[in-house]
């Protein structure tokens, strides 16, 4: 208002050019005040990058925090995946392009389909496992983060040769099984492989149809006569 006055008394002559230049740079700091003052205001609301869900809140209103303090977490239902570790003998023989089969506990034992989505590049050295994410196609409604999955993923057949689970032993020289030969037992050094249910691979150590020892361990030693475990004694 004064820059409109003086200048209306500056064309009759009435008022100098130092005195509307004086206006002038008054009004340029006022509206950069307000310019200061508006970014000031915009540090005090929060603006989600994206439509989402709150997960966690960190923050009341009204609190007065540090910049770059952690007030919420905000998750997009829609982006939700399934990420598990896979072991990486089994990483190379996945079907980018197979669809994957997913239960998720809390919503029953209905199958949802999903894809492969990406394949981390690394592999875990402690646990030999790489990480791999699956996206669902669409996305269930009642899916939320942190939910039990089950996964089956496809991958081209081929043959392994395998043993019961419970047929491998463990000690500190490593894994062996108990080979039976003549009526005796011989402790045989393996080299396991990917678990695949109640069996795991044998990768060297075995030959295909092999007679193991599966049962009655407690005792057992190498050169220890045993048994063939008949009907009568519960099993097959």
């Amino acid at each position: 208002q004064d820059l409109d006055r003086i200048s209306r008394l500056a064309r009759r002559n009435l008022a100098s050019d130092d005195q509307r230049e004086v206006a002038e740079t008054a009004l340029k700091v006022a509206e950069a005040e307000v310019a200061l003052l508006r970014t000031r205001i915009g540090y005090t609301e929060i603006r989600a990058p994206f439509a989402g869900v709150i997960s966690e809140r960190r923050a009341e209103p009204g609190d007065a925090v540090a910049a770059y303090t952690h007030l919420l977490t905000l998750f997009d239902p829609q982006s939700l995946v399934v990420d598990l570790s896979v072991s990486e003998r089994l990483l190379a023989d996945l079907d980018p392009e197979a669809t994957v089969e997913v239960r998720i506990d809390a919503l029953g034992d209905r199958p949802f389909r999903g894809r492969l989505g990406r394949v981390f590049p690394t592999i875990d050295p402690a646990t030999g496992q790489g990480r791999v994410e699956v996206r669902l196609e669409p996305l269930p409604a009642g899916a939320l983060p942190g939910q039990l999955c089950r996964v089956r993923l496809g991958s081209p057949p081929r043959e392994r040769l395998a043993v019961p689970l419970a047929a491998v032993r463990r000690d500190r020289t490593g894994s062996h099984v108990y080979r039976v030969e003549d009526g005796k037992a011989v402790r045989t050094p393996v080299r396991t492989g990917a678990l695949l249910g109640d069996a795991i691979e044998i990768l060297d150590g075995l030959e295909p149809g092999t007679r193991i020892v599966t049962r009655g361990f407690l005792g057992l030693a190498d050169g220890r006569a045993v048994r063939e475990a008949g009907p009568s004694d519960g099993t097959p």
